[in-house]
């Protein structure tokens, strides 16, 4: 990304930035951390009977890399995570409410029916991620990639999403959505619906009319 592309990402969320970073937050050691996720598997394996869950609510974790690990369940609401590695993570069912992943990779993540309700996911990796079912509402996605991401039953009210870009995905989830003169245009496969998507935002195509819409895009 070149420094006019970062600018134009950061348009519009100065605030956001000053404020985090004027928060305290604490900070856990590596050591620390490794100590909550042994436990929080052992929880996970025996179903409750041993372990603890994981408790990572309003904590700083930038600076660890979590790729891979298994955080399902977990809760880590309003915890900073910008620019974290969580490449092929487990988050199934995970409480992330607040949390702010700015520039953060979940590339390939499993988000499946986790709680996303106001997250900051602006420059985020979601390429391959599994979001299916999760919840988006007032979350901010602006200039999240979202390539081949599974989005079926996501839950978008009040999600901004002003230059996210999805190429193409799976059957059945979102196909494209690209900033046109201000709006939003969406695209599905042919027969699919989305109903939390405002009326005057929907837009429905058959696919082959999608491919040869791509087609042009990338001769322009």
């Amino acid at each position: 990304m070149n420094k006019g592309d970062l600018e134009s990402a950061l348009s519009g969320h100065e605030d956001w930035l000053s404020t985090d970073r004027g928060k305290a937050m604490p900070r856990i050691s590596k050591t620390e951390l490794e100590r909550i996720l042994a436990d929080h598997r052992k929880w996970l394996e025996t179903q409750g009977e041993y372990g603890t869950q994981a408790n990572l609510d309003s904590h700083d974790l930038t600076g660890h890399d979590l790729a891979g690990e298994d955080l399902r369940i977990a809760r880590i609401r309003h915890a900073r995570m910008s620019f974290l590695n969580l490449s092929g993570t487990n988050l199934k069912g995970a409480s992330l409410c607040g949390a702010r992943f700015y520039k953060a990779n979940l590339s390939g993540a499993d988000l499946t029916c986790a709680e996303l309700a106001a997250a900051i996911l602006v420059g985020a990796n979601l390429r391959g991620a599994r979001l299916a079912y999760a919840n988006l509402s007032g979350s901010d996605m602006d200039h999240a990639e979202l390539a081949g991401a599974d989005l079926q039953g996501v839950k978008w009210e009040g999600a901004k999403l002003d230059s996210s870009v999805s190429t193409w995905p799976r059957e059945g989830s979102l196909a494209l959505a690209i900033p046109q003169e201000g709006r939003i245009y969406w695209i599905f496969h042919a027969d699919k619906k989305f109903d939390s998507i405002p009326e005057a935002k929907k837009h429905f195509y058959d696919a082959e009319d999608v491919l040869a819409w791509l087609d042009n895009l990338a001769a322009t």
